[in-house]
């Protein structure tokens, strides 16, 4: 009897008070709002020392569940497997400069007629990711980048064999809707499995991939077609493009949120990968079971792509304002890239292996800027939200919290990345105006690498912050109005510095451009958050509205 009461004190749990008896606790009616006489028995708070703090453990803040149950290596290898395919955008794009000339003397044209087909290729990457914005975030996001593949692959060989000028421009196009959405869909994976607090760091990771193809693409492209002609250039386009497809298809998981959840809903169909399959299987055959039972995703509707569901994003005036700031600078971005193999030949005499290396300034300031920034993002990021939560409030990140000053955040590191980038383009262009030595206007491509990235990762990140679960819709109207204004850009680069303004007033004007458009920043920070709340409550109501009728 002894031994048994022993037990049942050793037994008896202990708590955080430090109590060491019943005695020591009392029992106390909690406050449950009942009809007093509703019931004999009232209702028992937890078991609280007498004479002490009353704590109500129900009161107490729950720890939120993870945002993704993917572990930190599946996420890097996301991560890392979206950069590499978001590499061959801007790699067909500006793997193709060094060879401007070949090509101009290959189809008995100007260099100019050349420069077009970098303008249908860049309005073909504006309009393709509105097809598959929408598709993404409903089929999911492995689909859609086999199905850029399929058709970027063909495009490429079309390309290499081909000896017309007009299929030239229309197979650009072409190799440009298999590319362009790329950038999308990846954007689209980051936000599915990195929370908005990390969310910076991993965006520039992610960026790593896009922006190194203005770093290695031109000095490729320039090996390439010095050597072996510029034919060489799509072959090698198509044969890199088919081995990423083959890692693509064995090893990519499906992340979109609408189907896995966080990432522990088992997917379907061609949403799993090989790898999983296989892995699947050998589970089934160790538990000696025909099929383990686990939560298995629904499987995604088609819905025929509508276009201008993307483009809908840009009616939201803080959207419309982002992206219409950072696409002007976008536009004399590109202008000073899509320039360089013609100034470098023009002005310093090179030829294109050694114009192939000259984007190597530009390309690695880009690859800095890219890195640098994310870290930059959640910096401040946290130094923002340290801030707001000195003053009372509490961000609840997992429900979509509206009420985080996001914009804030995003923009507080702006105003020095868009000094640097407006001197450094003045520079550029009066250095190369009085040929200055060619280390100089290299040097100040290396500053507008940079900055130019910055803010575009920058505007990139709040886009996706903007409209959690729709990262691809949004990052596809970010790309068209960028690539819309880049084509234009492209289109008159060759006319401005043929002009009586120069390369150097040229960009001076260019510039006042942009500091024309600064005003659209001082909007997003002063109207953004009180119009993102609005959108993110109308958004809540219609999710309401449809759970009420059935999901209809």
């Amino acid at each position: 009897m002894a031994a048994a009461e022993e037990n049942e004190e050793r037994d008896r749990p202990s708590t955080s008070t430090g109590a060491t008896s019943p005695d020591d606790y009392e029992l106390r009616p909690m406050a449950t709002g009942v009809r007093e006489g509703a019931t004999d028995i009232p209702s028992i708070d937890p078991l609280v020392k007498a004479d002490s703090i009353v704590v109500d453990l129900e009161s107490q803040p729950s720890t939120p569940p993870p945002y993704s149950t993917f572990s930190k290596r599946k996420v890097n290898f996301i991560i890392f497997m979206a950069a590499l395919a978001g590499l061959f955008s801007p790699l067909s794009a500006n793997i193709y400069f060094p060879a401007i000339s070949q090509l101009a003397t290959h189809f008995h044209t100007t260099p100019t007629r050349i420069n077009l087909s970098i303008t249908t290729y860049m309005l073909s990457q504006a309009i393709s990711p509105t097809l598959y914005g929408s598709l993404t975030d409903t089929l999911g996001r492995r689909p859609i980048y086999v199905l850029t593949f399929l058709v970027y692959i063909p495009a490429n060989i079309a390309l290499a064999v081909q000896n017309s000028y007009a299929a030239l421009l229309i197979l650009r196009a072409l190799q440009a809707a298999g590319a362009a959405s790329v950038i999308a869909v990846g954007a689209g994976m980051v936000g599915d499995v990195v929370p908005r607090g990390r969310r910076g760091g991993a965006m520039g990771w992610f960026n790593v991939g896009p922006m190194l193809g203005p770093c290695i693409g031109p000095v490729i492209g320039g090996a390439l077609a010095d050597k072996y002609g510029w034919r060489a250039i799509f072959w090698f386009l198509a044969i890199s493009g088919g081995v990423f497809l083959g890692f693509l298809v064995g090893c990519l998981p499906e992340t979109l949120r609408a189907i896995v959840g966080d990432g522990s809903v088992e997917a379907r169909g061609v949403n799993v990968s090989l790898w999983e399959l296989a892995r699947r299987r050998r589970r089934r055959r160790k538990s000696g079971l025909e099929r383990v039972h686990s939560r298995r995703a629904e499987r995604p509707k088609f819905r025929f792509p509508n276009p201008i569901a993307p483009l809908a994003i840009l009616k939201e005036k803080d959207v419309a304002c982002a992206l219409l700031f950072s696409g002007v600078f976008y536009g004399v971005w590109y202008m000073v890239t899509a320039s360089t193999s013609v100034i470098f030949e023009d002005k310093y005499g090179l030829n294109e292996t050694e114009v192939g290396l000259t984007f190597l300034a530009n390309g690695t300031g880009c690859l800095v800027g890219s890195i640098l920034q994310g870290r930059i993002l959640d910096w401040d990021y946290r130094i923002t939200k340290a801030r707001w939560e000195r003053e009372g409030h509490h961000e609840n990140e997992a429900d979509g919290d509206d009420s985080f000053p996001i914009e804030r955040a995003r923009l507080r590191s702006l105003w020095w990345l868009c000094l640097c980038f407006g001197g450094g383009c003045i520079a550029y262009g009066w250095t190369i105006e009085k040929r200055v030595h060619i280390s100089a206007p290299l040097i100040f491509q290396f500053i507008i690498g940079y900055s130019a990235t910055s803010i575009f990762n920058t505007f990139g990140t709040l886009v996706v912050d903007l409209f959690p679960g729709r990262g691809s819709s949004a990052t596809a109207a970010n790309n068209f109005v960028r690539c819309a204004l880049g084509a234009v850009g492209t289109a008159v680069v060759d006319e401005m510095l043929g002009s009586r303004l120069g390369a150097g007033w040229g960009f001076v004007v260019l510039i006042g451009v942009c500091a024309c458009c600064s005003p659209l920043v001082w909007v997003v920070l002063r109207f953004g958050p009180g119009w993102r709340g609005e959108r993110m409550r109308r958004e809540r109501e219609k999710a309401n509205a449809k759970a009420a009728a059935g999901g209809k």
